[in-house]
């Protein structure tokens, strides 16, 4: 399954094997490669976006990572998981805790002014 986890405002995607327990949920480390934040007016304003979009801002990806390789950058806005919107980081979480990340994941995101599909998948 993969798990989001919040560490300081902000959301962290990583992998979980089953029967794994988080002794400290605030503690989190990083599998996918991805970092992200709910996007509020002021996050929009930061990286020249609408401030009527909803969903979460890229803020950091590791090099080499899954989300790397599967065509994510910094600066993306994840907008949908699946077919489901995502409104913020809770809903990322949510949505994301629910997923089987080795059988693969449609992210919509926005780049640019345009929406587009990454899809991601830990081999």
């Amino acid at each position: 399954n993969a798990r989001i986890g919040l560490l300081d405002e902000k959301a962290v995607a990583k992998q979980i094997s089953p029967g794994t327990t988080e002794s400290n949920p605030r503690e989190i480390t990083t599998d996918l490669g991805v970092t992200i934040r709910s996007l509020t007016p002021e996050t929009a304003n930061r990286y020249g976006l609408s401030e009527e979009l909803r969903g979460v801002v890229v803020t950091e990806l590791e090099p080499n990572s899954v989300a790397a390789r599967s065509g994510l950058s910094q600066g993306d806005v994840i907008v949908g998981i699946n077919g489901n919107r995502v409104e913020d980081a809770e809903g990322f979480q949510a949505t994301m805790a629910e997923i089987d990340i080795s059988q693969g994941v449609r992210l919509r995101i926005e780049r640019d002014g345009l929406q587009r599909f990454v899809f991601l998948r830990k081999r």
